[in-house]
């Protein structure tokens, strides 16, 4: 997430206790090694594009195709087609449900039929609405996963804290748990409870301990976070955690700054600047931050997405970053007022040359050529990826380089000759933008056809001659 206050990154964890998918290739990794009988291909398959099941995506990036028994495996979707039939997989598209078919039996008329909770069946390609559940893909497989790691949620910067800290600092746990809808089991410590299923886990505290289903994805996704710093936690109340004072001990603990708690205060009231906040509404986003959040959550449930250089996910930004500096530096100015031992006289102070240094620095400044109407004109129409609130040389690399389809009509065919080429790329002369906002319409494959090359071209390309015979 991005406003002019900071970048705030919320993502699932890929350490290797807190991430599933790299427990998944450890196992199959043994499997392959132990079991001769079993064929395990290893590739990254991965379609962000394609709406399936976690289960069915996180295998994907690990492998392409799994043979067992009379089962055969496959997570490449680009060969669904070839393997299984055009017309059942446009059959299977057209239920309104998140299901694939990942497989299929060698030695009968029967595919296998992932759902959305990553559970298995087995149908007849004549009857689909004939099934027999065949289980987890990992009891399938042989894989026991009492064990298994939890995946969880965790922000960088501020604190590089589990995401369930921070909204339980804001909310309060009980309030957390009761708005995400968690299912659970509440037990005192010390109690005789029934053995545990293989589904199930504990977050434990110094009074009781509550026990959680896996299958509930999203809440284990922000619950989890407890995993993380449960060496911590179990000295505490659980009832503790409803009230804001406890944070500060448990940052402590961990040997962290109490000032991570008051950024964490500002950043709630202040981090969607009035900018950020029209651009939120034009998206059908919540404008509070809390709420922005668990709409994060809520994207992090699957692995669906936009690719990175698709222009659904970009908005073109002008001069408005003048203010957005400004904001920026006041909110920073706010956050060194806070973290002052006493601020009985102190002041918010901002240095008078804050923003316009901020100006200089930035990658996007260069001098206005007003004696050639051609190149000032040009400079106008170019768009620059780095900058304050942009990306970096490490994230820039040749995927993110690309000329995607969704850019027709938006971005044009001209770029600079040098190592900043991709990066820093020229809009077409009449671009599709929607509002002053800088947001962009795509224009559809059926209409790309008959667009008009003031929205294909720069206007340096338009001005050249013979321009649709260069090569």
């Amino acid at each position: 997430m991005t406003s002019y206050v900071s970048k705030f990154f919320v993502a699932r964890s890929d350490k290797a206790a807190y991430s599933q998918e790299r427990w998944l290739e450890k196992q199959l990794i043994g499997l392959s090694n132990d079991r001769p009988d079993v064929l395990v291909n290893f590739a990254d398959v991965f379609k962000p594009e394609l709406k399936a099941p976690l289960k069915y995506t996180i295998l994907s990036r690990v492998v392409s195709k799994i043979e067992i028994g009379d089962y055969l495996f496959s997570f490449d979707s680009s060969k669904m087609n070839t393997l299984f039939g055009k017309d059942l997989i446009d059959e299977m598209s057209r239920a309104n449900k998140v299901q694939i078919v990942v497989g299929k039996n060698k030695k009968s008329n029967t595919i296998l039929v992932m759902a959305a909770d990553g559970t298995v069946f087995e149908a007849s390609t004549e009857k689909l609405n004939e099934i027999n559940e065949l289980g987890t893909i990992e009891s399938i497989l042989g894989f026991s996963i009492e064990k298994a790691p939890l995946d969880m949620i965790e922000v960088q910067g501020y604190g590089d804290l589990p995401l369930v800290f921070i909204l339980s600092y804001y909310l309060g746990l009980g309030n957390l748990l009761e708005t995400i809808g968690a299912k659970f089991e509440r037990h005192l410590k010390g109690s005789r409870i029934r053995k545990l299923t293989e589904y199930e886990y504990t977050v434990r505290f110094s009074d009781e301990f509550l026990i959680f289903d896996r299958r509930d994805y999203r809440t284990q996704l922000i619950v989890a976070g407890f995993k993380q710093i449960a060496d911590v936690i179990k000295h505490y109340s659980v009832y503790q955690f409803d009230a804001k004072e406890v944070y500060g001990s448990i940052l402590l603990d961990l040997k962290k700054s109490v000032r991570v708690l008051k950024n964490l205060d500002v950043v709630r009231e202040l981090w969607i600047d009035p900018i950020t906040r029209d651009i939120l509404r034009k998206m059908n986003e919540p404008t509070d931050f809390v709420e922005l959040l668990f709409s994060a959550v809520d994207k992090l449930v699957s692995d669906h997405h936009d690719l990175t250089r698709d222009e659904k996910g970009f908005r073109h930004r002008g001069y408005e970053r003048f203010a957005g500096f400004a904001y920026a530096e006041m909110v920073a100015a706010v956050m060194q007022h806070n973290a002052k031992p006493s601020k009985n006289n102190a002041k918010v102070e901002i240095n008078p040359q804050a923003v316009w240094m901020k100006v200089l620095q930035d990658k996007t400044t260069s001098p206005v050529e007003d004696s050639n109407p051609i190149h000032s004109l040009k400079e106008t129409e170019v768009v620059v990826y780095r900058g304050a609130g942009g990306r970096d040389g490490q994230t820039l690399n040749s995927e993110a380089r690309k000329f995607h389809l969704n850019s027709i009509g938006i971005l044009s065919d001209a770029t600079v000759d040098n190592g900043d080429a991709g990066a820093v790329v020229y809009t077409t002369a009449n671009p599709n933008f929607v509002n002053l906002l800088g947001m962009t319409e795509v224009v559809a494959e059926k209409d790309r056809k008959d667009i008009s090359p003031t929205q294909l071209l720069s206007t340096s390309s338009l001005l050249a001659p013979a321009i649709e015979f260069d090569d």
